[in-house]
């Protein structure tokens, strides 16, 4: 029997990237998009697709897998996500 579940408020791991920081964020890659380029612009491989980064775009990271799940501008981020400070790890729920 079908039941209805209420989804609770959605947590997510990200990391800005900003042109020229060092480490590169987790997710980041900078392989050859194609055969004959050795190094290509800073990418995230992403549920099949390849997303081209900018800076100040984010870097969505399951929390279950630690696989990079999507790429938002600053813009989408801060409106799905609001402007404060991430939650410290253990934060409350």
């Amino acid at each position: 029997m079908q039941k209805q579940y209420v989804a609770k408020p959605e947590k997510v791991i990200a990391e800005q990237y900003l042109e020229g920081m060092s480490p590169d964020p987790a997710g980041l890659h900078r392989c050859g998009l194609h055969p004959a380029i050795e190094t290509g612009p800073p990418h995230v491989h992403a549920d099949g697709q390849i997303y081209m980064l900018h800076s100040t775009d984010w870097i969505l990271t399951d929390k279950w897998t630690n696989q990079p799940t999507g790429v938002l501008t600053d813009e989408q981020f801060q409106d799905k996500f609001g402007a404060g400070p991430p939650l410290a790890e253990g934060g409350t729920e």
